[in-house]
């Protein structure tokens, strides 16, 4: 989980298991993420959160000086206990299921059952990449679209993220976030999608990021599926504030390589437009792939990320 650490002026609130369940206390210091707090301590991504309640999702809300739990005493059980907003999987999907062999692809399964690379996603919560299908042999997936697609679980960050510079989206709420950009002004988007920069509300917000253009975003409006488990932001831009023309119907950034090495902190995936001639933007950082769709950019922001704009 090499989620950055965010430097905060003020301290965030301590919470941590109680002082007689936690038997090793640690301090948050300048560069720690919760990867590499887990790997000094020998413990899991849940077990961190799970005696630091105060920890969000995407471990994004670390800060100098915040005391920690590290270790739980073994002649005690933990009082505190992480609770998901989400409610308890249970039930069937209700699909036709397919499990995966050695040897499986995605693009065989596609194949085999006439379905799109993104149907697959979407009727698999938990499965979170064709390209580690090998990590899934054995394992069921739903071929047709299921009627309870989180009867196995809810998808959650798998970690293991290299967060590179300029390449770094966020979005915390409709105050802080982030989306790439065309990387000069009067750049069309499409021919420019590999070149792109990250520009936040803020340049703290996320690594080596530049700040949007002062009245550049017109709207922004923060939603958070915490079913899903996938955060957005939706509005209206300003083209005339980075030169853009009227007439470029604009592109798609993602998670799939657009532009290489994006990534959204704390999320497996990630969608984000730019449609100039609406004009309108949006970001959608997601757990599941099956949230955030790729490859059919030219329907728009409005229906790869429905909301207010």
């Amino acid at each position: 989980m090499k989620s950055m650490l965010w430097l905060s002026a003020a301290l965030a609130a301590v919470q941590i298991a109680s002082a007689a369940s936690c038997s090793k206390a640690y301090t948050v210091v300048s560069g720690d993420y919760c990867d590499k707090i887990g790997t000094q301590f020998g413990i899991t991504f849940a077990q961190l959160r799970n005696w630091n309640p105060s920890i969000n999702s995407a471990c994004t809300n670390l800060s100098i000086g915040q005391v920690l739990c590290v270790a739980e005493s073994t002649s005690t059980s933990s009082t505190s206990t992480f609770t998901s907003s989400q409610p308890t999987p249970s039930g069937t999907p209700g699909c036709t299921f397919y499990t995966i062999k050695p040897g499986d692809s995605c693009g065989y399964i596609k194949g085999k059952f006439g379905i799109t690379i993104q149907e697959i996603y979407e009727y698999n919560p938990t499965f979170y990449n064709c390209n580690k299908i090998s990590s899934y042999v054995g394992k069921q997936i739903c071929v047709t679209k299921p009627a309870n697609k989180y009867a196995f679980g809810y998808p959650v960050f798998q970690g293991g993220q290299t967060l590179v510079s300029e390449k770094t989206v966020v979005i915390k709420d409709a105050k802080d976030f982030c989306s790439f950009m065309p990387p000069a002004p009067g750049d069309l988007v499409a021919p420019t999608e590999q070149q792109a920069l990250v520009q936040c509300t803020s340049s703290s917000v996320a690594p080596g990021a530049k700040t949007f253009p002062s009245g550049y975003i017109k709207t922004a409006n923060f939603y958070n599926n915490t079913v899903a488990n996938y955060v957005q932001i939706t509005g209206t831009i300003d083209i005339t504030k980075w030169n853009m023309s009227s007439s470029d119907q604009g592109g798609q950034y993602d998670f799939t390589g657009s532009p290489k090495l994006a990534e959204c902190a704390g999320y497996n995936s990630f969608v984000s437009l730019i449609e100039p001639n609406v004009p309108d933007f949006c970001i959608r950082c997601c757990q599941s792939p099956g949230d955030c769709p790729t490859g059919i950019s030219t329907y728009g922001c409005a229906v790869i990320v429905p909301g207010t704009y």
